[in-house]
């Protein structure tokens, strides 16, 4: 058997509390992605390696496991093979909001998955999915003026719930909660 590596990041609620966990592909010890593999077998790995090998409840209990979802698993329907009430589909930032796209994300939507867009940077054309979007993530360390940080609750819709990506401080997660923002990683 291979040795199986998953990397698992607390996402915390206002009250610092745990709401879910990131489940991040390992490609060994060090703890980082390595660039140079390929997104779509990340995924995969994550997939396998948190149902089969690890099983979902050990990795996040009875919390959400976001994962990191690429255009080809999303297109694949892969997400479906994981049970909807545990699984936060993190829609990756490479990932354009075309026609096909977007009806696989309605389709994720009918079926009870919630949606995360990951490294939000609001662009034109993006709106449909922002609409579908339950979770945007927000990466303090890419939106740094804290007057864009800001406008992000004023902009997007209100049932979309902002989540600060990158907090590394205690000043960066009083600023985020001032913001309007409820999750924190």
């Amino acid at each position: 058997m291979e040795d199986a590596f998953i990397g698992r990041q607390a996402i915390l609620d206002q009250r610092k509390n745990v709401y879910a966990y990131e489940i991040l592909f390992r490609s060994g010890l060090k703890n980082a992605f390595d660039p140079n593999l390929d997104g779509n077998i990340a995924t995969q790995s994550v997939m396998v390696n948190a149902m089969l090998d690890f099983g979902m409840n050990k990795l996040v209990s009875d919390k959400h496991a976001f994962i990191n979802f690429t255009e080809q698993n999303l297109l694949s329907r892969a997400p479906k093979l994981l049970p909807a009430e545990n699984v936060v589909v993190e829609i990756l930032e490479t990932v354009q909001p075309t026609p096909e796209i977007l009806e696989v994300v309605q389709e994720l939507k009918k079926e009870g998955y919630k949606i995360a867009l990951d490294d939000f940077v609001l662009l034109p054309g993006y709106e449909p999915l922002i609409e579908m979007a339950d979770i945007i993530k927000v990466d303090f360390r890419i939106t740094t003026d804290p007057k864009e940080r800001k406008n992000l609750r004023e902009i997007l819709p209100k049932h979309v719930r902002l989540l600060a990506e990158k907090i590394e401080t205690e000043e960066e997660f009083q600023q985020a909660l001032a913001y309007g923002y409820v999750l924190f990683q």
